[in-house]
């Protein structure tokens, strides 16, 4: 996997006009890359930040992922729903039962 920099470097090249023997098109080739990295690194701050529950709730029927303060466990799989927290049920039952432990923060689980 290749880093931020590797891929604006390409990306930079790519954009290129072809002729960077010119002042613009190296300013511009500069520019594009710090561009990309500037893009890459705010779209990750945002996708791994955690929303404070006090603040920010999920969608309705949204499963995220949550910090959560109980023994044992640091992280769950939990949805706000109805104005509630949800946890899976255990199996066999399946489903989902309320939650009733501390959540600190959560945030979205993405594909």
């Amino acid at each position: 996997m290749k880093s931020i920099e590797e891929r604006a470097e390409e990306y930079a090249r790519r954009s290129c006009a072809g002729d960077c023997a010119l002042c613009d098109d190296v300013c511009r080739m500069a520019s594009d890359k710090r561009a990309f990295v500037d893009g890459a690194q705010s779209e990750r701050a945002e996708l791994t930040r955690w929303h404070d529950p006090k603040e920010e709730l999920p969608d309705g029927d949204q499963e995220v992922l949550c910090m959560i303060h109980k023994k044992y466990n640091t992280y769950a799989v939990l949805k706000y729903y109805q104005g509630e927290w949800w946890r899976p049920a255990p199996v066999p039952a399946g489903g989902w039962c309320g939650y009733d432990g501390d959540v600190l923060g959560w945030r979205e689980i993405h594909e």
